[in-house]
């Protein structure tokens, strides 16, 4: 395809308090909420389910260092690919003083398992799922007090959406670990997106490309609060579709037709909210300057860029294909302050986009990210997201792309702390 420090909203504290209910501002802790003592986590992956692995501070048994006089809030996100927490501080007062502190997830995969790509059907969580659910979160509660944060819940993405047995996932965990799931819709996901990826500020937009949805947000200057858009369309969902083993063996023509399914889902998705919006409006907005021509992407999709700069290779040139190696090389990745978007991974444009497409997958790159291991560490991620951030590039008008490093979660926090 050819392409032809915005102040903080004010009313922060009560963002998500505009469509979820009544502003409280009074700093209390609500009674689901709990820091209290208990025994501290071990290192070792819990029994039967997949290994909860943490970066930031990667030792669960050891509290996160924090400066003094930041309070420090946990946040349990359940994806449908991986279960995260995130703890984060906060200066009192200042909400958009957040600093990420610890992240630990553990990839459960549920969204695999209750949505057949296939037949397009929906199905139960199995019952073995659930059971490893309660104990990850089990242990995110203990590192949370680990670390003597406030927990101030737990939400659920798009499996949950799809799951039929819901309500039973939910009793089992409010029966094993004492807390209550929120199963999010998908305007309040992508809400929460956009607080964590821009910090409340208008005039900009969102990505949170998630692995079985994708959430698109925007704030249009003198509006009131963040519109957003919900596509059950994530990069899993997209690879198995479009990028399969089995799939034309020439990029070019499956990103093609990723695109265009692209543009019409959104456009459909755009035209159903009320009142209406488009790609047309949206472009319009950012010709106009009611909204800046940047977009910001949450940080589970941090390790974008270095695929598409071909840091994910071996010194052999080959793509990276451990699970160690790929987690060692994407923590090294640190956030650097920006003098006008605050604290960001990395900067991408257009142009390098355009040269991902030409120079790095070539025939046998492309074939290397369709094959596991690397296609289940990093190439559906990395085919599909880069197809989706290019086609918002190129049919918003979008000059820069901007990676944080702060997650979903982070959102959820201040959605929850803005709701008092």
């Amino acid at each position: 395809m050819h392409r032809s420090r915005n102040g903080s909203w004010p009313a922060l504290l009560c963002l998500a308090a505009l469509a979820l209910g009544a502003c409280k501002t009074d700093g209390g802790v609500e009674k689901s909420e709990r820091n209290t003592a208990v025994a501290a986590p071990s290192n070792s992956a819990p029994s039967g389910a997949p290994p909860v692995t943490c970066s930031g501070e990667a030792d669960k048994a050891k509290p996160v260092a924090r400066a003094a006089g930041r309070k420090l809030y946990c946040a349990i996100d359940l994806g449908s690919k991986n279960a995260k927490l995130q703890v984060i501080s906060i200066e009192p007062g200042r909400p958009l003083s957040f600093e990420d502190e610890r992240v630990c997830k553990s990839p459960l995969g549920f969204g695999a398992k209750v949505f057949d790509q296939k037949t397009a059907t929906k199905g139960p969580l199995p019952a073995s799922d659930i059971a490893n659910l309660v104990t990850v979160v089990q242990e995110f509660e203990r590192i949370c007090a680990v670390d003597e944060g406030t927990l101030v819940g737990a939400d659920a993405t798009q499996w949950a959406r799809d799951a039929t047995n819901i309500a039973e996932v939910v009793a089992a965990v409010k029966a094993g670990a004492a807390i209550d799931i929120e199963v999010l819709s998908a305007e309040e996901e992508g809400l929460y997106g956009y607080l964590a990826a821009t910090r409340g500020a208008s005039g900009r937009l969102s990505l949170d490309p998630g692995s079985n949805s994708f959430q698109l947000g925007w704030f249009e200057k003198g509006d009131t609060k963040p519109r957003t858009v919900s596509l059950p369309f994530g990069y899993v969902r997209a690879a198995a579709e479009h990028y399969s083993v089995s799939a034309p063996a020439s990029y070019d023509a499956a990103r093609a037709a990723h695109a265009t399914q692209l543009i019409g889902m959104i456009d459909k998705a755009l035209g159903a909210l009320d009142p209406p919006s488009s790609i047309k409006s949206l472009r319009t907005a950012i010709a106009d300057g009611r909204l800046e021509p940047v977009i910001f992407i949450a940080g589970q999709d941090g390790a974008l860029h270095l695929a598409m700069r071909a840091l994910l290779r071996t010194p052999e040139g080959r793509w990276i294909d451990t699970k160690e190696a790929y987690e060692a090389r994407v923590g090294n990745e640190k956030p650097t302050a920006h003098p006008r978007f605050g604290a960001v991974t990395t900067l991408l444009t257009p142009p390098e986009f355009d040269r991902f497409f030409a120079t790095v997958v070539k025939p046998g790159d492309y074939a290397a990210l369709r094959q596991k291991p690397v296609r289940d560490l990093y190439g559906e991620k990395t085919l599909a997201n880069a197809v989706l951030v290019d086609t918002l590039i190129d049919q918003l008008g979008i000059t820069t792309v901007v990676l944080v490093p702060q997650e979903t979660p982070a959102g959820f926090i201040l959605g929850k702390i803005g709701e008092r």
